[in-house]
């Protein structure tokens, strides 16, 4: 359900970004920033994970399950980034084509 959600939220953002005047700029900035957003994310479950006391930590049930949340959401966000900046450069192609 989080990544339905995470990939909604992407697919608006980088469709709005798109539309500005300087799209390829932020487009990289959004990507950056999304990337950095949910590898932080990563890094704050897996460090709370290991902030459990040890006789109640459970490293290998947990560690999987963190990937699973974080992996396919930085998955998402490279795909939209790689599929927005080929339709930018096919638009800009064309237009340079055609005028």
């Amino acid at each position: 359900m989080a990544s339905a959600l995470v990939t909604i939220c992407v697919t608006i953002v980088f469709f709005i970004a798109q539309l500005s005047s300087n799209a390829s700029a932020i487009i990289n900035w959004l990507a950056l920033c999304a990337i950095v957003l949910f590898a932080l994310i990563g890094l704050g479950l897996i460090g709370w994970t290991f902030s459990q006391p040890v006789d109640k930590r459970q490293w290998g049930g947990d560690l999987p399950i963190v990937a699973g949340m974080v992996l396919p959401n930085l998955a998402t966000v490279l795909v939209h980034w790689l599929f927005v900046r080929r339709r930018l450069r096919r638009g800009l192609i064309e237009a340079q084509v055609g005028a």
